[in-house]
């Protein structure tokens, strides 16, 4: 459950992990910040299923807020730069790789005309029936506000808007089973953070750009380990 000791351990062992730390107080905080690629993402350091955690913090004011809400739930909270890219489950059990599952946030391509409104309502008309309709609402116009957007925002043609940070099929966002596509290499790193936690059973979430490509060429890394992963969710991606 300790963010910071999980990412700590895995930095020992020469597995990514994006820069960072954990801080219960703002000074320090705001010093780091400073030194940091923008935007970061901030949470506290005991919790999970990402409450009270802020993402696309650009601004001070806005780190002031996330590092607020984040100590609400732990008195520790975790700053961290804020990868790019899909975010994977990837679940060891028994040393060996069992599956990679790649989720992706509710989102939509622009077309240089409609709003982000319509191209919700579109996108809703034609889902998957398995998938959640987005509801836009108080938390999609939060995370959309932290990029300078709204509703009545036109995205430019084929620009991607991700709506929320969650991401699944919940959400309306989308799943797929990436296992067989993998790089070799991202599954070996797997195989060692699972090593490093000395657990039978535990599921990694990791965000790389593309999964596909030699890792060593990619800014990327572990953010997460479950000891209870949902093994189900690889079975229906």
């Amino acid at each position: 459950d300790d963010k910071a000791l999980f990412k700590g351990r895995l930095a020992e062992g020469g597995i990514p992990v994006p820069r960072g730390g954990a801080f219960t107080r703002f000074a320090p905080m705001l010093e780091m910040f400073r030194a940091l690629q923008k935007p970061v993402i901030v949470k506290p350091r005991l919790g999970s299923r990402g409450r009270h955690t802020t993402t696309q913090v650009h601004t001070e004011a806005d780190l002031r807020r996330a590092f607020d809400i984040a100590r609400v739930l732990c008195p520790s909270v975790v700053m961290e730069e804020h990868l790019v890219g899909s975010v994977y489950r990837a679940t060891v059990i028994d040393g060996a790789l069992v599956g990679i599952l790649r989720g992706d946030p509710p989102r939509v391509v622009g077309d240089g005309v409609k709003t982000i409104r319509a191209l919700t309502d579109a996108k809703n008309a034609t889902r998957d029936p398995r998938v959640a309709a987005v509801v836009l609402g108080p938390e999609h116009q939060t995370f959309l506000a932290r990029t300078q957007r709204t509703f009545e925002s036109v995205p430019a043609r084929d620009e991607s808007v991700d709506l929320l940070d969650k991401v699944g099929i919940p959400y309306g966002g989308s799943s797929a089973d990436n296992t067989p596509i993998a790089h070799p290499d991202v599954l070996r790193y797997a195989v060692s953070a699972a090593r490093v936690v000395e657990d039978p059973v535990v599921g990694f979430d990791f965000i790389i750009p593309d999964v596909t490509r030699d890792p060593g060429t990619q800014k990327w890394g572990f953010i997460e380990c479950n000891t209870a992963p949902f093994i189900n969710l690889h079975h229906f991606p």
